[in-house]
């Protein structure tokens, strides 16, 4: 498996590297008041990363939540097996299931004909 990922890489390399001889044409940008000149390659790509950086951003929260929940839930977890474990029997094995439907008997009800 590890081959096949160093392939894709390698071939995400060369891609981006002729991306960025295809795209070596300079470009102004102007932000605000001030002008950055660079190819557009580079640019691309800072557009990229900080894209990738604002996306991560926004999800942050929702990961952090997600995070606690699965902890709290796991600790809840280990709660529930040591109780369970407390009231299985000594040898180990499980308690009689309790009884079905067609075992109860219903009970009497004093205007009720037998």
């Amino acid at each position: 498996m590890m081959p096949f990922f160093l392939i894709i890489a390698a071939l995400i390399a060369v891609l981006a590297i002729l991306f960025a001889l295809e795209n070596a044409v300079p470009v102004t940008v102007t932000f605000f008041a001030a002008e950055y000149q660079s190819t557009l390659a580079m640019v691309l790509v800072l557009s990229l990363i900080m894209g990738i950086i604002l996306g991560l951003l926004v999800l942050m929260p929702r990961m952090i939540r997600q995070k606690l929940t699965i902890s709290n839930l796991n600790k809840r977890l280990k709660t529930l097996e040591k109780e369970l474990a407390a009231h299985l029997p000594a040898d180990g094995e499980a308690p009689d299931p309790p009884a079905g439907p067609d075992e109860i008997e219903p009970p009497a009800h004093p205007g009720m004909l037998k």
